[in-house]
Parts: structure tokens; C-alpha cells; sequence
């Protein structure tokens, strides 16, 4: 191969992508979620103990996939910022650079428990979690990092012998439906010795949905998530999209309809989630 460092750009071409390139950039800059006063977010220090915008994302594929619960790894969430104010798609795209899949495996609730246990052993031993409106604080202890260690959904509170999810007790018995990603389900020893026993409980990985799906099922899924702190998707956004025509346009509504999306859905995921 030869390199092409030392080409110069074809000012006729690098205008005419420039041009092309518009509306991805005005796509990066939409807001699609605004904090509320006194809220912040954070995914600093994601490692080493729980992080807001991570419960965030997590909260967000939960939602999308019409999960009860949600699981994602410290070391997938990237962004190492703080929010005050706004997210934007850009943000967005900083805290999740990976093409991570997800998939609903069916699981009870010890099981889930004992996956986040091990995954957090690094980090010491966890108390309770608790969220408020604005806020989310957990008091942990800190060894060292841990990108292989779980953060789960806004709605999964977990103790050093409990969880509660959506506010609720676990069910003796049932078999929640929990969002995974398809790496975890390999290298989280709970998890990988679970699904090798109930194969028939975990879909194929190459039907999960991307941590990054089209900024629009994004807002939509943290709008579905009730309180006042989440807020619809901006006028950005709405505007935004309408101009990614052709093959751009296609690519994004495919990652919000395709075979291997809807495969990845429970059977009871409302429409307009599981599309016909």
C-alpha cells in the first residue's frame, strides 16, 4: 500500500463531502435529553464505582428493548464527563464508541444479583444504592479498576444480599427479562455458566440491538421512562433527521426495524417498539 500523507486533499471533492457532511454534523450537536435543575450526570471514574450516565444508558436500552432490567459494562461506557445541562448525540457517540449488541436473556433474580456481585468484587463491598429525582449516590469502596464490573438501569437497586427491580421485591421463581450485552453473557462467569445450562433462554447473538441506535428510539426510550427529569426529544432532533436522505436515512431506520432487532425484543415489546 502506499501511504497518502503527503497527497494533497482535491479541494473540489473535500468541499462536495463538506456539503454531504451537513446534516451528520448538525445531528451530533442535536440535545436529546436536558437535565433539570441541581441534576447531574456523570461517567467519570465509571471503573471504580457506580456512574449516573452509565444508569442512564443502561435505563435507556431497558426501555428500548422493553426490558425489567438492564446490564452494562463499566469499560464499554467511555465518555469520562460530567453533565449539568444537556446530551447531545455526540455525547452520545463518545460514551458508547463500541459495537455492543444486546439481547433479552430470561434469568431470575439470583442470578442476576450474583452476576453483578462478582462483577463489582474489585470495587469492594457495595451498599445500598439510592436515587432520588436528581441524583443517584452509592457508597462503595473503591480498590481499583474494574471495566469488567456491571452497572445496571436506574430502576435495579442492588445490595450486598438483594435487589429490587422497578421498586419491587424479586418474584420466587419468575424469570425476568433482563438486557445483556452479548460480551458479558461470555465473560461474566455468572452470566456464561448460566446461559451454557438455558441455551434455549438466550437468543443468538447476532439478533442483539446496538448500544447506539437511531438518536430518535434513544430519546423516545428515555422518555418512557417517567419523572419529571426526563424530557422529550428536542426540536434538533426532528429537524435533523428528515434531512438524512438515501442510504443514510435507511441505515438508521434499519437499526430501528430490522429481522435481527425485532428477534432481539420479548414477546410482549408494545408496537411501536416491535414493528409488524
Amino acid at each position: 500500500m502506499r501511504a497518502v500523507a503527503s497527497y494533497q486533499p482535491d479541494q473540489e471533492l473535500a468541499a462536495y463531502v463538506h456539503a454531504q457532511s451537513a446534516p451528520l454534523r448538525e445531528l451530533e450537536g442535536a440535545t436529546l435529553y436536558e437535565l433539570a435543575d441541581g441534576e447531574l450526570l456523570s461517567s467519570a471514574g465509571v471503573r471504580n464505582g457506580v456512574a449516573t450516565m452509565a444508569r442512564l444508558l443502561a435505563t435507556a436500552i431497558r426501555e428500548s428493548l422493553c426490558a425489567d432490567a438492564a446490564l452494562i459494562n463499566s469499560g464499554a461506557v467511555r465518555g469520562e464527563k460530567e453533565y449539568a445541562e444537556v446530551v447531545t448525540f455526540a455525547d452520545l457517540k463518545r460514551e458508547c464508541p463500541f459495537p455492543s449488541e444486546f439481547v433479552v436473556v430470561a434469568m431470575p433474580a439470583d442470578v442476576l444479583l450474583e452476576a453483578i456481585h462478582v462483577s463489582r468484587q474489585s470495587w469492594g463491598e457495595p451498599t445500598r444504592t439510592t436515587t432520588t429525582a436528581t441524583a443517584t449516590t452509592a457508597t462503595t469502596t473503591p480498590t481499583k479498576e474494574a471495566p469488567e464490573a456491571l452497572q445496571v438501569d436506574f430502576g435495579l437497586e442492588v445490595t450486598s444480599d438483594e435487589l429490587t427491580i422497578r421498586g419491587q421485591g424479586p418474584e420466587a421463581q419468575k424469570l425476568y427479562q433482563v438486557a445483556c450485552d452479548v460480551y458479558d453473557l461470555s465473560r461474566n462467569p455468572v452470566l456464561k455458566e448460566y446461559c451454557a445450562r438455558h441455551p434455549a433462554r438466550v437468543p443468538p447473538a447476532d439478533a442483539g440491538r446496538a448500544a447506539l441506535p437511531c438518536p430518535s428510539s434513544w430519546s423516545t426510550s428515555v422518555a418512557r421512562c417517567g419523572g419529571s427529569s426526563w424530557m422529550s426529544v428536542r426540536k434538533s432532533v426532528t429537524t435533523t433527521l428528515p434531512k438524512l436522505k438515501g442510504a443514510r436515512w435507511n441505515t438508521c431506520l434499519h437499526s430501528l426495524t430490522s429481522t435481527r432487532t425485532v428477534n432481539s425484543l420479548p414477546r410482549n415489546c408494545p408496537a411501536p417498539f416491535r414493528p409488524d
